[in-house]
């Protein structure tokens, strides 16, 4: 009775055996960090006041728009005015296939005018899955 182990033998048995240890040294850099970070804003913050200048903190780039570039070349829809296409009897129902109004060849999309277009190739799945052939 005079020694005392847990449950499951080992270590001896404690009420906070199963709290999480922190690393004193990590937060303590941390902290050091956030410290000289709030600092610097601080000061930036200073001579904006000082310059007559409201201060913003720029805001960091979200991950999936980093690799974002813009089109290389410019949509050329008034080149379709004044066009005439014959289409099939029943492509006037939904959005797929070919039908009277703009349409996406690499999607197999139509749509009725130039704004729905143009947002269709803006959206990143368009972009994504048929970068280069939409437009």
């Amino acid at each position: 009775m005079a020694d005392r182990k847990g449950a499951y033998g080992g270590a001896p048995a404690s009420d906070t055996s199963f709290r999480k240890t922190w690393d004193r040294e990590e937060y303590a850099q941390k902290a050091l960090d956030r410290e000289s970070r709030i600092k610097e804003e601080g000061k930036a913050k200073y001579e904006a006041a000082i310059s007559g200048k409201k201060y913003h903190r720029r805001a960091s780039t979200p991950p999936d728009a980093r690799d974002t570039e813009a089109r290389r070349t410019r949509l050329d829809v008034s080149a379709q005015i004044g066009k005439t296409m014959l289409v099939p009897a029943g492509s006037a129902v939904g959005k797929r296939g070919k039908g009277a109004g703009f349409w996406c060849d690499a999607c197999d999309l139509t749509f009725k005018d130039n704004l729905q277009f143009v947002e269709h190739l803006n959206k990143w799945r368009s972009q994504k899955s048929y970068v280069g052939r939409c437009g």
